[in-house]
C-alpha cells in the first residue's frame, strides 16, 4: 500500500514511502521540524488527547512544527526590550526601543532565522541632538546661542533688541521629542524677536480718523465728525494717538462732544436697553411677557440726518411669537378593528396669551365614529396672534389575519464529547415581514444522556405588528456522533468495553453476562471505526440471550409381520444389522438439522439407545444441548 500516494499517511508536509511503510519528513528551508516526542520546541500535547492519531493537534512523526530561535538579549543599554514573549519561533521578530532622549543605531529589531538562529544583532543607543535653529526668512531674527547642534534636554537662548523696551528680550527654546513628528527638535518660545503692537483702537463715538499702523512708534490724529466738537488732548498734550511701550494707545482724555438724538420711548409691555444716546448708539428693547418679542427685531441707531441728528427707525411692538402646546397628542400609530370607533381623547391646547382654538381635520371626523378605511386626523391649536401648532393622528384597520410562519426542519444535535453538554440556539424559521419571532425555550444544552430521548418539541411564536400571532413547532434529536464509544449501545444482558485504537479511532468489544450468549455469533463480538466512517459491522448490537440444556429424541419403531411363521437365529441376525444401517443414516440427517441451532462454546452430546429385536425393535437417540 503506497500511503503517500493515497493521502492516508497522516503526515502535514512531505510522506516518503518505504517497503511496507512510510515516513515522514519537514520543510527545514522554511524552518519547520518533526514532531517526534512530546514538547518538541516547546510544543506540547493538549491533556486530552494522545498524539498518536490522525486529527491530534501535534500528530507525533508526522506533524511539522517552527523551529524556536535562542532566548534573545532582554536589555539593551539607555533602551528596552519590547516582545512580551518568551518562545520564538521562525519569522518572529525581537524588537527593541531607545529611551526617550537616544536614537538607534541600527535596526529596531531581530528575526528568527528558518535555521534557529537570529538574523540581525541587538541595536545600540546614543544620546539623541537636535539640529539648529532655522532662522530663514524672519523679518526680526533673534541671536541664537548655541548655534550649533545640542543634545537632549539642552536650552538654547534667543536674545532680541525692542524698540520700546530699555533691556534686551531673552527668550529660550529646549531640545525635545516631538511626539508629532518623531523627531528631536528645539521647543519652545516664539523665534521671531516681538514686536510692541497696541492692535485697533476701536471707534469713539463722534469721531472720525484714520488709523495707519499699530505698532510701537506709530500714531493718528484724532479727528471728531460733523456735528461733533473735539475736546481733550493726549499726555504729549496734542491730538495725537500715540502707541505706547506698554502696548497701549494714548488717547489722554481726547472725546467727541455733539448732538445727541431724543429718547426714542418704549413699547407699552417693554423695556429699553440703552446707556447713552450719541451719534452711533445702539438702543435694543426686551419685551416683559414671555413669548413675545420686539417686532422689528433689530436695535434702533442714531445716525445723522441733514443737519441733525435721529434714530432710523421707530420703537418696536412687542408680539406673541410663541406658538401654542398640544397636550396628550398621540404620537404612535394606532390600530383599530373595522367597523369601530377609535375612541379617540381629542388634545387639549396651552398657550402663552391664554387663549388658543382647536380645529380638527377632516372636519367631519369626531372620536366616535365607526371607521371602516385608514386615516389621518390632524389637530391644530392657533392662539389669537395667528401662531400655530398641529399633531396628526395615524389610524388604521386591524388585520386579524396571523402572519404567515414556516417552522425549521427537525434539528438533529450530534454529540462528540460524552463528558461535555453541548448547547444550541434555535433559528432557521420564516415569518411574514415584520413579525418577531420567538423560540421557547431559545436555546438547549444537550448532554449524552439525552442521546435517542424523546425530548420536548421547540415552539416557535411569530407575533406581528397588530399582535395577531402565529405558532408551530419542530423537534431535536439528540445523536452520538459518528465513530464515538457512546454510539454503540451495549447488549443487554452484557457489557461493552472500548479503546482507543493508535492510528485513530476505537475498536470495541461487547461480551455477554455468564450464562447468556449471542444466538448467531460465537464468543464476543467486535465493532471498529477509525475517526471518519461508521462503525464496522454496524450500529446494531444484538441482545445476549440465556443458555439452557434442551434435549431432543428420535424415535424410530419398526415392526417385521412373520405371518405366524417362527424366525430362526440367522434372519433376526441379517434383518438387525439392516435396520441398524438404516437408523444410523437417519439419525446423521437429524444431527444436521440440531446443528443449526448449535451454538459454539456449548456442549452437545450424542446418546444413542440398545437396539433390541423381536417382536418389536426400536431404537433411541438422544442429543442434549447445554
Amino acid at each position: 500500500i503506497d500511503e503517500c500516494s493515497e493521502g492516508t499517511s497522516g503526515c502535514t508536509q512531505i510522506c516518503n514511502n518505504e517497503l511496507g511503510s512510510y515516513n515522514c519528513s519537514c520543510n527545514t528551508t522554511e524552518g519547520y521540524v518533526l514532531y517526534t516526542t512530546n514538547g518538541t520546541e516547546m510544543y506540547y500535547i493538549p491533556d486530552i488527547e494522545t498524539g498518536l492519531r490522525k486529527g491530534d493537534s501535534y500528530h507525533i512523526n508526522h506533524t511539522c512544527v517552527l523551529r524556536m530561535c535562542p532566548s534573545p538579549a532582554n536589555a539593551i543599554i539607555n533602551g528596552k526590550f519590547l516582545s512580551g514573549a518568551y518562545i520564538f519561533r521562525v519569522g518572529e521578530r525581537a524588537s527593541y526601543q531607545c529611551d526617550l532622549g537616544y536614537v538607534m543605531d541600527g535596526s529596531t529589531s531581530m528575526t528568527c532565522g528558518a535555521d534557529g538562529q537570529w538574523i540581525g544583532e541587538p541595536p545600540k543607543c546614543s544620546v539623541a541632538t537636535c539640529p539648529p535653529l532655522n532662522l530663514t526668512g524672519l523679518s526680526a531674527p533673534p541671536v541664537v546661542s548655541p548655534s550649533s547642534a545640542v543634545p537632549y534636554m539642552s536650552v538654547v537662548n534667543m536674545t532680541c533688541t525692542v524698540d520700546g523696551y530699555n533691556d534686551p528680550v531673552v527668550r529660550t527654546r529646549q531640545c525635545l521629542y516631538d511626539r508629532t513628528t518623531n523627531m528631536y527638535r528645539l521647543m519652545g518660545d516664539r523665534l521671531e524677536c516681538p514686536v510692541i503692537d497696541c492692535g485697533d483702537p476701536g471707534v469713539i463715538s463722534g469721531s472720525n480718523y484714520t488709523v495707519g499702523g499699530t505698532n510701537f512708534g506709530d500714531s493718528f490724529t484724532f479727528v471728531c465728525s460733523r456735528l461733533n466738537t473735539l475736546q481733550g488732548q493726549s499726555t504729549m498734550g496734542d491730538h495725537v494717538v500715540r502707541c505706547r511701550n506698554n502696548s497701549r494707545w494714548d488717547f489722554g482724555d481726547l472725546a467727541c462732544k455733539g448732538d445727541t438724538c431724543l429718547d426714542p420711548g418704549r413699547p407699552a409691555d417693554g423695556y429699553q436697553n440703552a446707556t447713552r444716546y450719541e451719534q452711533g448708539s445702539l438702543v435694543t428693547y426686551t419685551c416683559l411677557r414671555a413669548g413675545y418679542e420686539p417686532r422689528p427685531e433689530f436695535p434702533l441707531m442714531c445716525i445723522v440726518v441733514g443737519d441733525k441728528l435721529q434714530w432710523n427707525a421707530s420703537v418696536p411692538t412687542c408680539e406673541d411669537v410663541e406658538s401654542p402646546q398640544l397636550m396628550n397628542c398621540p404620537q404612535e400609530v394606532m390600530y383599530v378593528k373595522k367597523y369601530y370607533a377609535a375612541g379617540i381623547i381629542p388634545p387639549s391646547a396651552t398657550d402663552n396669551s391664554g387663549m388658543a382654538t382647536v380645529t380638527v381635520s377632516p372636519a367631519t371626523f369626531l372620536p366616535n365614529l365607526t371607521l371602516t378605511e385608514p386615516v389621518n386626523v390632524t389637530y391644530t391649536a392657533t392662539d389669537p396672534s395667528g401662531n400655530a401648532v398641529s399633531c396628526m393622528v395615524q389610524i388604521r384597520i386591524r388585520s386579524e389575519m396571523p402572519p404567515s410562519l414556516t417552522c425549521p426542519d427537525p434539528v438533529i444535535v450530534y454529540i462528540e464529547n460524552n463528558t461535555l453538554p453541548k448547547t444550541v440556539q434555535f433559528t432557521g424559521a420564516v415569518a411574514s415581514a415584520g413579525a418577531m419571532v420567538t423560540y421557547e425555550p431559545s436555546e438547549m444544552t444537550y448532554n449524552a444522556s439525552d442521546i435517542d430521548n424523546l425530548l420536548s418539541p421547540v415552539v416557535v411564536t411569530a407575533r406581528d405588528m397588530m399582535n395577531n400571532t402565529a405558532q408551530c413547532r419542530f423537534h431535536v434529536a439528540v445523536k452520538a456522533a459518528n465513530c464515538t464509544p457512546w454510539a454503540l449501545p451495549a447488549p443487554v444482558n452484557g457489557m461493552k468495553s472500548c479503546m482507543m485504537s493508535p492510528g485513530g479511532g476505537y475498536t470495541c468489544t461487547m461480551t455477554c453476562d455468564a450464562g447468556y450468549a449471542f444466538e448467531q455469533a460465537a464468543g464476543d463480538l467486535s465493532y471498529t471505526c477509525d475517526g471518519s466512517q461508521d462503525w464496522v459491522p454496524g450500529n446494531y448490537v444484538p441482545d445476549c440471550v440465556a443458555t439452557s440444556k434442551a434435549l431432543f429424541t428420535f424415535s424410530l419403531r419398526q415392526t417385521y409381520d412373520a405371518a405366524g411363521g417362527d424366525l430362526n437365529d440367522t434372519c433376526i441376525q441379517e434383518y438387525t444389522a439392516l435396520f441398524n444401517r438404516e437408523i444410523m443414516a437417519v439419525t446423521d440427517a437429524f444431527e444436521v438439522n440440531l446443528g443449526r441451532f448449535y451454538v459454539a462454546g456449548t456442549n452437545m452430546t450424542a446418546i444413542i439407545s440398545d437396539t433390541t429385536m423381536g417382536i418389536l425393535s426400536a431404537t433411541q437417540r438422544g442429543l442434549d444441548r447445554q
